[in-house]
């Protein structure tokens, strides 16, 4: 992937540079273009210039050899315009002419030679007004002014040529400018596009390989996730398999504390009463301390009583679960010396033998974590049927739980069996507490679940006090 990231930035970087380079190229030829077109304007207006002074001697001349034909001074007029034009045009090519020596000498020959052919005229024009008509057409006549004239024409036909061919120099300068410009933009514009067409298959080429490198990695996520799933249904089968072995084991502990333990113990009291029978006649002491021993073994019998209770309730199997929660919640209360409210529905039905456990180990679980952790003085449990499910909570006045301060963590030893008891018969958990306002535990059951199929993995997690709730929530759904 590194050489591949190279490769894109330095065909990136080609293109950037190989753009700049274009982009001068491009200035670079405009500000020629520009220099050029500058200096043709210049060699142009020269030429106007030249132009504009042949004119002007040539309509000076013209008027003169009008008026001395014909002696109308209305020819006068236009000479005295020319002279005016011709000064201002002239003065206008010496500023225009002015860094440039050698057309500045010929531009002095020029002037020189205009100013000596004006002083010719101004002398005909003299004799003219004196009524010397024909001394002044003779002056004309000698061929001086024609010769004067060709200078002139000879000094500006060189000045034009000069300009003519700086004005060719120029403008092939121009058209060899302009034909690099657009042949080096043709070729760095195949260039960029060669460039482009090689960023573009890179990127194509990338793209797919993250497609498959993607498609790859979502495999591998799904190959996992199952992976995943598959562990934790043999770890839930696992779990629900080792409860149930547990409920056997005690159930079967239970038995036996029953039929052997409870056996010898009541053997125990009959020869204590047997005892007790005969050491009436014979020692008073005697007769106390086996009635000490007689009492001891009462309590042991009634511990044994507790013990077998707690291990697998006799109600639970004989009268229900209804009767084993009222019997189990009194009896803790009442020692641990807590109210108790009860509401506990009677059912028509009597539910599976698993549902039935379940909701007692679930409440047997609850009521010891509020004896230990919530400073409780009262105790509420429900057990209802509803919809066809069977509802369980245990309620306190304790301390409470912050469950948002335990978002995100795992649920304890305790609440963890209970929601998983709830979970593997396809139920529901809830946990409801906020600080100082109590704990609520809730499981619900559905009441038609005699018959539980293979588990079926169903995953929840602590959800926080929701803002505008009195309580925090912990929902655990099957």
């Amino acid at each position: 992937m590194g050489n591949k990231t190279l490769k894109l930035w330095l065909t990136l970087s080609a293109i950037f540079i190989i753009s700049g380079i274009t982009v001068g190229v491009v200035l670079y030829s405009l500000y020629q273009d520009e220099v050029l077109v500058e200096r043709i304007t210049v060699i142009r207006e020269r030429l106007a210039s030249l132009a504009s002074i042949r004119t002007w001697v040539i309509d000076s001349e013209t008027a003169r050899r009008g008026y001395l034909i014909t002696g109308n001074a209305s020819f006068l007029e236009p000479l005295a315009a020319a002279r005016e034009r011709l000064t201002d045009t002239q003065k206008t090519l010496r500023s225009q002419l002015i860094a440039d020596a050698s057309m500045l000498e010929l531009n002095s020959t020029l002037e020189r030679q205009i100013t000596l052919h004006y002083e010719h005229i101004k002398a005909t024009l003299a004799r003219a007004a004196q009524g010397n008509f024909s001394q002044a057409e003779q002056m004309v006549s000698r061929g001086q002014d024609q010769k004067i004239m060709e200078q002139i024409r000879g000094v500006i036909g060189e000045m034009e040529a000069y300009h003519q061919d700086k004005l060719i120099v120029a403008s092939e300068d121009r058209r060899a400018v302009m034909l690099w410009a657009r042949l080096a933009t043709i070729a760095l514009g195949g260039l960029i596009l060669v460039l482009i067409t090689t960023l573009a298959y890179i990127i194509d080429r990338e793209l797919r390989l993250r497609e498959l490198y993607q498609k790859e990695l979502n495999q591998e996520v799904e190959r996992l996730a199952a992976e995943l799933r598959e562990r934790a249904e043999e770890l839930d089968t696992l779990s629900t398999y080792l409860q149930n072995s547990i409920e056997k084991e005690r159930a079967q502990l239970a038995r036996d504390l029953h039929d052997e333990f409870g056996g010898l113990l009541t053997a125990l009291k009959i020869e204590l009463a047997w005892i007790e029978g005969k050491a009436e006649a014979y020692d008073g002491t005697l007769m106390e301390r086996t009635r000490q021993v007689s009492e001891r073994v009462n309590a042991l019998i009634d511990l044994k009583r507790r013990v077998i209770e707690n291990l697998r309730p006799s109600l639970l199997d004989n009268l229900g679960v209804e009767a084993a929660l009222s019997w189990y919640a009194k009896d803790v209360t009442e020692r641990a010396g807590l109210a108790l409210e009860l509401d506990i529905d009677t059912m028509a039905e009597r539910p599976a033998s698993e549902i039935s456990i379940a909701l007692f180990r679930i409440a047997q679980e609850a009521i010891s974590n509020t004896l230990k952790y919530a400073q409780a003085t009262t105790v509420r449990l429900s057990l209802k049927m509803q919809n066809q499910q069977l509802r369980l909570m245990i309620a306190d006045n304790g301390v409470g739980i912050d469950l948002g301060a335990r978002a995100g963590k795992t649920l304890t030893h305790g609440l963890a069996g209970m929601k998983h008891r709830a979970l593997t018969l396809r139920g529901k958990f809830f946990i409801e507490s906020a600080p100082g306002r109590g704990t609520s535990i809730i499981a619900e059951i559905p009441y038609q679940s005699s018959v539980v199929k293979p588990l079926e993995r169903r995953t929840q997690s602590p959800v926080p006090a929701q803002p505008n709730s009195a309580f925090a929530r912990e929902s655990a759904s099957g």
